[in-house]
């Protein structure tokens, strides 16, 4: 199956039809929407603007590349800066877009510096029963992606989605997405003499329907379907598949005494080539954070999910971890994390999981400095262990430090 732009023309007709719709019945509605607070002190004619800085990374890396064999350290910092541009639309709508760059800058290796770039544009628009939302994100990066390929690479994102939430009545509301993901890497890129473009370039789309029921003030639950489809670029490729999962959650809100959502269930991940075997198996995800007052919280979180791999068709990563966030006064905090990793690859026999893994385990233990209301610093030391299925092993410590700033 072949992508045009016949879906899409499509799927936003269809949307134009329900845009229509809703205006007309927001103009026989008759109740009162409340005043939003404005997103930004800072506004130029009708759009706000929320202009920021950041300082990112900023430290010394005693094994940039991970190596085994040639060990290079540098000392590093990825300054960011952008805006985002907020125009409010009648009736609760808004339109916004943010460009965002990241310099990524090392000291002696000049080579890896690069200028990170993200653009994002977003509409959203309530109306008397159901709200529309579009987005458009543009990614060009050159960063480490996920925990099995350990060097910077060059890449580009682009996704779009278009939604629809419904609500049927107070306590349950319905929400339908569509999706068009693509990603391409750098044609250049060899790891261990693998091109990384030709084993994972590839567009993703799908929907998902999924119905939300308010069981307390500040508590859903949720029941999701989603579908997937990933198409793989190299003609050859054996990984164009298919995938279907249901979830059930529950999501409680950030200003609840329990804040965050939890979600688990079942996933069938099918491939159209009979040379790699199919998934399927409980997948799920977990962040949750529990406060006591406003100087102690404790944070969980876990994931089971599936993910493409350059060496081994697939991977299946299982994550978990937690933390302890403590203010002695209201602008210094100690923050003390701490995450298990373990990547077990697809095998190609019926021995399934398990003989192939990569084992990465980090700890970190900063300090939080909080000097306005839009202001913070992080400094702190790391400690990461790596055990790949293949004997290689790393370990070492990470000093980072961190500025934001927001106007």
């Amino acid at each position: 199956m072949k992508l045009t732009s016949s879906r899409w023309k499509a799927i936003f007709a269809g949307l134009m039809i329900i845009l229509l719709m809703g205006s007309l019945s927001s103009l026989a509605s008759t109740k009162k929407k409340k005043e939003k607070k404005p997103p930004s002190k800072l506004k130029l004619g009708p759009v706000y603007i929320n202009p920021f800085f950041e300082i990112t990374k900023l430290g010394y890396d005693g094994n940039i590349y991970l190596s085994r064999t040639t060990i290079t350290s540098d000392f590093k910092a990825t300054p960011a800066f952008g805006a985002t541009f907020y125009l409010r639309l009648g009736t609760g709508g808004e339109a916004s877009f943010t460009a965002r760059g990241d310099y990524q800058w090392f000291h002696r290796l000049s080579s890896l510096n690069y200028l990170n770039r993200t653009f994002s544009a977003n509409f959203f628009q309530p109306f008397t029963h159901f709200s529309l939302y579009l987005s458009n994100t543009y990614q060009n990066l050159r960063d480490q992606i996920g925990w099995e390929i350990n060097v910077l690479t060059k890449h580009t994102v682009n996704q779009a989605e278009v939604g629809v939430n419904l609500r049927e009545e107070k306590k349950t509301s319905f929400g339908i997405k569509l999706w068009d993901k693509r990603i391409k890497y750098d044609s250049q890129v060899m790891i261990d003499e693998i091109p990384l473009a030709n084993m994972l370039d590839r567009e993703e789309y799908g929907g998902s329907f999924t119905i939300y029921r308010r069981v307390l003030p500040k508590t859903k639950i949720f029941s999701k379907l989603r579908v997937n489809r990933y198409q793989f670029k190299h003609p050859e490729s054996p990984l164009d598949s298919r995938s279907y999962q249901v979830l059930f959650g529950v999501n409680f809100d950030k200003t609840a005494l329990i804040g965050g959502t939890a979600e688990i269930g079942y996933e069938i991940l099918s491939f159209f080539s009979a040379e790699v075997p199919d998934f399927r198996g409980i997948i799920g995800s977990s962040s949750l954070s529990y406060h006591l007052g406003d100087a102690l919280a404790f944070s969980v979180n876990y994931a089971r999910r599936l993910s493409y791999s350059y060496l081994f068709n697939y991977y299946l990563l299982q994550e978990y971890g937690g933390g302890v966030l403590y203010y002695p006064l209201p602008w210094l905090g100690i923050d003390l994390r701490g995450n298990h990793i373990t990547l077990s690859y697809q095998t190609d026999g019926a021995s399934g999981y398990g003989e192939r893994r990569n084992n990465v385990r980090w700890y970190s233990l900063g300090t939080k400095l909080r000097f306005s209301e839009t202001g913070t610093a992080e400094f702190g030391l790391g400690y990461q262990y790596r055990l790949w299925y293949d004997g290689y092993r790393f370990s070492g410590y990470y000093l980072f430090n961190t500025l934001s700033f927001r106007f």
